[in-house]
């Protein structure tokens, strides 16, 4: 590998800001304090119990969120040590960055979102006038407000934060599902066609005007970007790809011969090879015996497929797939860093950071090589058909989309349902901006949280709207912190306790 150094492109604790400023640690940085932090929230530890692909619990040996998590932290220290950048906050980037995610995996997140933006009708929930306050769900900017909110004693640096919203889209695109007059048509229980009118991406405005301490938190990191964020963004796509991989061996899903036949098209060495040799790169032929090396592992998997040991050869298929994405990952970046440098005259830490705001194209740099994009997209839709689209995997999202679907409907209809902690929840995210009232509340003929009346309350507002305009106002503002809190309380779920609640809230045997 290419000898030169480009640790003055590494992100640098002292410029990190914390929401609430602390003393400095003696002995460790502000990134290794944010990985601690992280990796000891209770957010963290619900993730061995939440289905990164297929159900939760299922199978011992299929991948969690936690698992994949620490898979993502693996990938993104090796890329990461490789450029020389701070691994420290690669580390915390990556344990943090799906702690915001849903039960059920991603279906878990298109169904809160889809709840949240009004799709689904629930009574009279859907007629709110103020519902763009609270519209939208998406597991990234969820990450951040357990991080900063739900969790607040995390109290994780700026950098830290941008890192974990960013490793996904910071927006939906348009839905599928739409008429001519770009309104959704996904339909509910009732087969009435949903009025909601999307905008030209679905509105995730609540995250955005989210505010901590009185600080709007996304204006607060908006510009903290740094290269180990967007290594933790490919290093997610990496793993993901090779534990599906994994996972769908192990559930029997495609066949062994076959995934080796249709990777090999996929992955054309010879034309990577041609492809490489005609750039000028740094390391060029340090690159092409990667490639050599790449093509003899590949081989290496035939050979263990044909001793019929899946032990033997389904590690093989991931030990193949990460290498050859993540050394072009580090190679291409490598090139990418030098013209970087050249172009900005960056000679050490302090040169880099007072250019750091000018560049704009900063999201480019970190990535594939233009062959190996293209590649990846290939093996994506692959993965995608072959696996994802499966009937197993289908199924398995179809559970989770009707129980959450239902343990919403029934927590709205009714939240006295809602253990005593959400309850609690509910009355600090209804009396935020009123702290005397809720002090007044929480101490009533008690030193804790008397939540029999805070229940007593509770029916006042959820079956008194009022007449006049002082009393709607409170109605619309105890339904609107009552979606979100129930939003928060169902993404905080393991797969195991939602299916639980639901079978209690149902009485399913």
């Amino acid at each position: 590998m290419s000898k030169s150094t480009y640790s003055c492109l590494a992100a640098n604790d002292n410029y990190a800001q914390r929401i609430e400023e602390e003393d400095k640690h003696p002995i460790r940085s502000k990134f290794e304090r944010d990985r601690d932090r992280i990796m000891y929230s209770k957010a963290f530890r619900r993730l061995s119990g939440k289905t990164q692909v297929f159900l939760a619990g299922n199978d011992d040996h299929a991948r969690t969120r936690l698992t994949h998590t620490l898979e993502v932290a693996q990938i993104a220290r090796t890329i990461t040590k490789a450029l020389e950048l701070n691994e420290e906050l690669a580390e915390s980037i990556a344990l943090g960055h799906d702690i915001g995610h849903t039960p059920f995996g991603h279906v878990g997140e298109r169904m809160l979102n889809s709840i949240m933006s009004g799709c689904y009708e629930i009574r009279d929930f859907n007629e709110l006038s103020d519902i763009e306050k609270m519209k939208g769900f998406k597991h990234n900017w969820q990450s951040i407000r357990v991080a900063a909110e739900l969790e607040s004693s995390m109290n994780l640096t700026n950098y830290t934060l941008w890192g974990m919203l960013n490793h996904s889209k910071m927006k939906y695109k348009k839905c599928k599902m739409e008429d001519k007059n770009n309104k959704c048509l996904f339909r509910h229980e009732k087969d009435k066609e949903c009025n909601v009118k999307l905008e030209e991406e679905a509105s995730l405005s609540f995250y955005r005007n989210m505010k901590i301490k009185n600080i709007n938190l996304y204006e607060q990191i908006k510009e903290e970007w740094s290269f180990e964020g967007l290594i933790v963004a490919l290093a997610d796509e990496v793993a993901q790809r090779h534990h599906d991989i994994e996972d769908a061996l192990e559930y029997n899903i495609i066949d062994k011969n076959e995934l080796y036949e249709q990777l090999g098209k996929i992955f054309n060495f010879n034309g990577y090879r041609e492809n490489v040799q005609k750039k000028n790169l740094n390391g060029l032929q340090e690159l092409l015996e990667s490639i050599e090396d790449h093509k003899r592992n590949f081989k290496d998997i035939k050979k263990s497929i044909d001793k019929g040991s899946v032990d033997l050869y389904k590690p093989k298929f991931s030990k193949f797939i990460v290498n050859v994405l993540t050394t072009d990952i580090i190679y291409n970046t490598k090139n990418n860093f030098r013209k970087f440098v050249e172009y900005y005259n960056i000679k050490n830490n302090e040169d880099f950071y007072n250019i750091k705001n000018k560049v704009k194209n900063y999201k480019d740099i970190v990535a594939y090589s233009d062959f190996m994009k293209e590649t990846d997209k290939k093996l994506e839709e692959f993965l995608r058909n072959r696996i994802l689209n499966s009937h197993k995997a289908q199924t398995m999202d179809a559970v989770g989309q009707h129980i959450i679907k239902e343990l919403f409907k029934a927590y709205l209809i009714s939240p006295q349902q809602l253990p005593d902690k959400t309850i609690v929840k509910l009355f600090e995210n209804l009396y935020k901006e009123d702290k005397k009232n809720l002090e007044r509340r929480k101490y009533e003929n008690s030193s804790e949280y008397n939540v029999g009346k805070l229940r007593n309350i509770l029916s006042e507002y959820h079956f008194n709207r009022g007449q006049d305009e002082e009393d709607k106002i409170q109605y619309i503002n105890y339904k609107i912190e009552l979606l979100r809190t129930i939003c928060d309380y169902i993404a905080g779920m393991t797969d195991k306790y939602a299916i639980e609640q639901h079978r209690k809230l149902y009485n399913i045997v």
